[in-house]
């Protein structure tokens, strides 16, 4: 038995719908989004967690940095400056 065609079909879908996915693009597939952050914002948040004992917690949020991206600088897990990615 053939299958009926679907072109000219078009999926309705409701308000709330596309509002959510809309969400969901612009928050690059994450539900709380991406933090936005410079490497000179990451840099003074080493430099007070380091210098001035500030605590890794604290410090991400003074500084608006993610917190386990910072702890894996104060730690040198990760170099400060470093890109994710394989090493060209």
């Amino acid at each position: 038995m053939p299958v009926p065609s679907l072109v000219g079909r078009v999926m309705k879908s409701s308000n709330k719908h596309d509002k959510q996915l809309t969400m969901y693009k612009e928050s690059a597939s994450r539900p709380g989004g991406y933090k936005i952050w410079s490497v000179e914002q990451m840099a003074k948040a080493v430099h007070s967690a380091i210098n001035d004992g500030q605590s890794i917690r604290r410090a991400a949020e003074i500084f608006n940095v993610p917190k386990s991206t910072f702890g894996d600088r104060v730690t040198s897990r990760v170099q400060l400056g470093a890109k994710s990615g394989p090493r060209t």
